[in-house]
């Protein structure tokens, strides 16, 4: 919970941004999915039209898969810089005898592995809202 507050406090316009870029990119993959199903099912509809919709989504998945990629990478460079400069600042308000009590290796994995994590968990982030918006359209 307190990972979700700091993200939208320190960069909620990106985040979203973020999630609308990928959320759109479903849209289109569910979109080529239709087309290709309306294709397959229903061989006497229109070509021209067909191969223009299927075009178009798939011109509009990549450019919204790149810029959710794009946007993704920023934001989570971003968000890993910051969450690393507020860990620093919290450690050197703590007194130097409960510093050598943690110890330096306790200290090295909160600022290396948990780091880590906590980025693993944010670049699922477009990629759970890219299927969601797949599965929302794909049961209408």
């Amino acid at each position: 919970m307190n990972l979700i507050k700091f993200v939208l406090r320190t960069c909620r316009g990106t985040m979203i941004a973020t999630a609308l870029c990928a959320l759109l990119s479903g849209a289109c993959n569910a979109g080529l999915i239709a087309v290709v199903n309306t294709t397959l099912n229903n061989p006497a509809a229109s070509t021209a039209l067909l191969v223009l919709a299927f075009t178009g989504l798939g011109l509009g998945k990549i450019a919204t898969g790149f810029l959710s990629q794009l946007m993704l990478t920023r934001f989570s460079q971003a968000t890993i810089a910051n969450l690393r400069q507020d860990l620093v600042r919290r450690i050197l308000k703590v007194p130097l005898r409960q510093i050598e009590q943690i110890g330096a290796s306790k200290l090295m994995v909160a600022l290396t592995d948990d780091i880590f994590n906590i980025t693993q968990a944010l670049l699922g982030m477009p990629v759970l809202a890219m299927n969601l918006a797949i599965l929302g359209l794909l049961s209408f």
